[in-house]
């Protein structure tokens, strides 16, 4: 960021991309206690005028079956028949390939994208059971995963072994914005779509959407769209925020394309002090 600023050029351009290609943003938010409070978490993305939603976490995997088919039915049945629907397990089923398999049956007829991280990051040969399974029955949705991946070995790990369909990496988890790209540019190699991982902030989102914002066929992004201030008060009144129609795109405007909120950073500010047998080796300075 600091880097593009001083140069006055965008981030996308420094790593290497000659435009920016706008995005589909999904609205990523968690699923209600139960089926009636998913429905209406589905309407209000309606009506915020999104395209697109990942339904994730709460109960899914904590009951049976046809608990886990009523919620994913609540969440297409709010958002209408036309509207993307993506569902995130958060790693619920570990390593148990059969229990991922019989949602992936059930979610792909309420036409659901894609199934995320519906295994550990670390059991990749399941998820190739998995991918292969779901591919030689013919079963119309993708497997995603890789916002576990901590480094770029990983990440490859799972795009080359794991039969993904969607890798999603999150920028501060893997090393920043160029370990970032080189997973976008090995999924582009092995056509597999990259997704970023952001559920917190715009500044995420903007750290994020320079890593791919040169792929056109890298075509949907993830928006964090729950009721946290952080969300927007990290860059108020700056955003990566969705045009007319719906889209959003990595700028032109120089570094990330948007400035640090200090004042809305300052209030989380805590002091921390570091001791070793009575002796302090790190002291910070007051809030």
């Amino acid at each position: 960021d600091v880097l593009g600023k001083y140069l006055n050029e965008p981030v996308w351009k420094l790593i290497g991309h000659s435009r920016s290609h706008k995005k589909l943003p999904y609205a990523s938010v968690l699923f209600g206690n139960d089926p009636d409070e998913t429905h209406a978490i589905a309407t209000s993305i309606i009506k915020r005028n999104f395209q697109a939603a990942k339904f994730g976490w709460g109960p899914m995997g904590h009951g049976s079956l046809a608990d886990d088919v009523a919620l994913v039915e609540a969440a297409r049945d709010g958002l209408g028949p036309s509207t993307k629907l993506m569902v995130d397990a958060g790693v619920i089923w570990g390593d148990d390939v059969d229990a991922a398999y019989k949602r992936a049956v059930k979610f792909a007829d309420l036409g659901v994208t894609w199934l995320e991280e519906p295994l550990k990051t670390e059991e990749v040969n399941a998820y190739k059971q998995l991918s292969d399974r779901i591919k030689a029955n013919n079963i119309n949705i993708g497997i995603a995963g890789g916002e576990g991946a901590d480094f770029y070995r990983s990440a490859d790990d799972m795009m080359t072994n794991g039969g993904l369909d969607y890798v999603q990496i999150d920028v501060g988890r893997i090393g920043g914005i160029t370990e970032a790209k080189r997973v976008a540019d090995r999924a582009k190699a092995l056509s597999i779509q990259y997704v970023n991982h952001t559920f917190k902030s715009h500044l995420s989102i903007a750290a994020s959407i320079h890593v791919f914002a040169g792929f056109r066929s890298f075509d949907i992004i993830e928006y964090p769209a729950g009721d946290s201030p952080l969300i927007l008060d990290l860059t108020a009144p700056s955003g990566i925020f969705r045009d007319p129609e719906g889209f959003v795109q990595a700028s032109d405007a120089p570094g990330l394309g948007v400035d640090v909120n200090l004042e809305a950073i300052r209030k989380y500010q805590r002091s921390v002090n570091i001791e070793i047998d009575g002796q302090t080796l790190f002291k910070s300075s007051q809030p």
